[in-house]
């Protein structure tokens, strides 16, 4: 990236975004978290999971 402008850095910035988002939507890949236990699930479990757990800040997510 050296030798990049600004504006460049931010166009490949952008389109690595969008290729996630794509790979996102196709379900190629999938956010995961971490549930009550240690283990891995997919984020929407993982949430479920630490409601149901009765913590669910954001530090317990990984989300700070």
């Amino acid at each position: 990236m050296e030798g990049m402008t600004e504006e460049q850095k931010e166009y490949e910035a952008m389109k690595l975004v969008n290729m996630f988002d794509k790979l996102s939507r196709e379900q190629v890949i999938q956010p995961m978290g971490i549930t009550p236990s240690g283990s891995l699930a997919p984020m929407e479990s993982a949430i479920r999971d630490m409601a149901d757990g009765g913590s669910s800040s954001d530090s317990d997510l990984g989300l700070d």
